[in-house]
């Protein structure tokens, strides 16, 4: 699994793993949240359907019963753990058995945003390859 990406929307670390939009593990001393790019592109319909779960529930649960923001969700930040990696790699994995194909990191989600420098191009290459 594919663990080299460190920039991660909150959608992926945060709302796909059912932590609440107003729980403090979001907030800036936990969070480093990035400010170029500032947000991520989103998928709108599982975007839609997460956000139901949180504010209505599903699946046998009640949901948090609290208003969901897009905005909140497509922040980018710095990975907070591996998790939010196994997360993402699932939809893939469930996209592609529904007979779907999920488009590439880089075009779906800016998450996938990639080192600029040479440095780190050729450290990336290197952490994919293990």
């Amino acid at each position: 699994m594919p663990t080299s990406t460190f920039v991660e929307s909150a959608f992926w670390c945060f709302d796909v793993l059912f932590v609440p939009q107003q729980h403090p593990a979001r907030e800036l001393q936990d969070t480093f949240y990035t400010s170029d790019p500032p947000v991520s592109l989103t998928r709108k319909l599982y975007y839609e359907r997460v956000a139901t779960v949180h504010e209505k529930g599903g699946y046998g649960s009640t949901g948090h019963q609290a208003p969901w923001s897009e905005k909140e969700s497509k922040k980018l930040l710095l990975r907070t753990h591996a998790t939010a990696s196994s997360a993402h790699m699932l939809y893939k994995l469930a996209a592609r058995c529904r007979g779907e194909e999920p488009d590439d990191d880089t075009n779906e989600f800016t998450h996938g945003a990639k080192p600029t420098t040479a440095y780190g191009k050729s450290h990336a290459k290197e952490i994919e390859n293990t």
